[in-house]
């Protein structure tokens, strides 16, 4: 297979679409971003405390992110204070503020191309990987296939490039048509969404109501056997991740239709409300008949 041969130039595209996100998702902190950044600049030429005060709210931001990522108070305050500490014992005269300005936006703009550059490689493994299991003479025209559909993306776009990219190779893998991969995909998204699931768990979600949609005429669509499952988990006191957990372990009745979808779930209620533990429920719904 030939390597791609204008990595620089997609990595760019994606630094685009990625910057474009964050605008539409976050204006506020994207604007508060550019707010600080022509303070700073206003600040710098008219004093030289200036620099002092834009590297203490600089110095604030990041700390308060690190305590979000680390959840570290510890951690977060010895930050902070070497920060402080740190420019508190610099003079600033106007070298030094230049220096660090460029330095600095230097840094972080190689950072967010670095970045992009991964996740763009990433992806592209993960499409050749599809679309190499789909067709392996045609690959490449596969993989064209394969990247219009990622870049067409989903209805609620809440499924970031390499979510998708893992979605849709994990798609191929079920033997479904590139033609309706785009259906899957927003069902994978809902799944996620609604559920509040990782997506490896969404993926095995699908994957079982999958299974049964090919098992069962009693559907139009996938949608309408979601809209039954997720109307059906509204009456059962447990959480979406708990009843993933019993679903995975009983879904074989369920699929291969020794019990039908109504009764599972009422089953389900009843054991729960009479208070059957994970282990009884996993035993009796596994040896349900209709």
């Amino acid at each position: 297979m030939k390597e791609n041969k204008q990595p620089l130039t997609q990595a760019i595209q994606q630094l685009g679409v990625v910057g474009g996100q964050l605008f539409r998702r976050f204006p506020l902190f994207m604007f508060a971003i550019v707010g600080i950044l022509g303070f700073a600049a206003y600040s710098i030429i008219n004093n030289n405390e200036g620099m002092q005060i834009f590297l203490c709210v600089l110095i604030s931001i990041t700390s308060f992110i690190i305590f979000m990522k680390t959840s570290s108070y510890g951690e977060t305050i010895l930050s902070f204070m070497l920060g402080i500490l740190t420019i508190s014992t610099i003079d600033w005269d106007e070298n030094n503020e230049l220096i660090f300005i460029i330095v600095f936006v230097l840094f972080n703009v190689l950072l967010f191309i670095g970045t992009s550059i991964k996740l763009h490689a990433q992806v592209e493994t993960i499409l050749t990987h599809a679309a190499t299991f789909i067709d392996l003479r045609n690959y490449k025209k596969v993989y064209k296939e394969l990247q219009d559909l990622l870049r067409t993306g989903t209805k609620g776009g809440q499924l970031g490039a390499l979510n998708k990219a893992e979605s849709i190779r994990f798609i191929a893998y079920l033997g479904i048509p590139v033609s309706e991969m785009g259906y899957s995909l927003n069902a994978i998204e809902i799944i996620k969404v609604v559920n509040n699931i990782e997506l490896r768990q969404a993926l095995n979600y699908f994957r079982a109501i999958y299974f049964f949609k090919l098992r069962t005429a009693n559907y139009n669509s996938f949608e309408a056997i979601l809209d039954t499952f997720f109307n059906q988990l509204k009456t059962i006191p447990l959480s979406p991740e708990e009843f993933l957990i019993i679903f995975d372990k009983t879904k074989r009745t369920v699929i291969s239709h020794e019990i039908t979808l109504d009764q599972y779930f009422s089953n389900l209620r009843n054991l729960l409300l009479s208070g059957a533990d994970e282990d009884e429920i996993v035993n009796v719904l596994s040896k349900s008949r209709v």
